[in-house]
């Protein structure tokens, strides 16, 4: 399923669009958005990294399918998992709930994880890594 995406910085800024509409208490107050960095400047041995479905044929809504029960599995498992995966399941899970297929043109786009090394090896010197931005509500709510 690893796939070269359209470029990034569109993508990456249409995908930001959409999570701009997630509500602050959707995110619990913690907004994620993504970034494109330097491979050098993300850290750990992994990155972010974009692949779309093409959901107009049965094989992406087959493919489709299994991402939405990946998704909603792991959103059940989230304190199990690592930092970078509860990032890509918290985006990937807004993205589904936010957007339509048409929204995309039919080809939808998540959020995996790629090997930094990989990612060098095809001549890549960038990939995503994501931002937090805090939200805090009012002071009621943390009371």
């Amino acid at each position: 399923m690893k796939t070269d995406p359209p470029p990034l910085e569109p993508l990456v800024a249409r995908i930001n669009d959409a999570l701009g509409s997630y509500a602050d208490e959707s995110w619990h107050y913690s907004r994620l958005r993504l970034a494109i960095r330097p491979l050098d400047q993300i850290p750990g041995a992994k990155a972010l990294w974009l692949e779309t479905i093409a959901t107009d044929n049965r094989n992406g809504q087959r493919l489709l399918r299994d991402l939405r029960g990946r998704v909603s599995s792991a959103v059940g498992h989230l304190s199990e998992l690592p930092l970078i995966q509860i990032v890509i399941c918290r985006i990937n899970d807004a993205l589904l709930a936010l957007t339509t297929d048409e929204d995309w043109q039919h080809q939808r786009p998540f959020v995996t994880w790629a090997k930094k090394s990989e990612l060098a090896g095809r001549g890549l010197t960038t990939a995503v890594w994501y931002e937090v931005e805090e939200h805090l509500g009012d002071d009621e709510e943390f009371d």
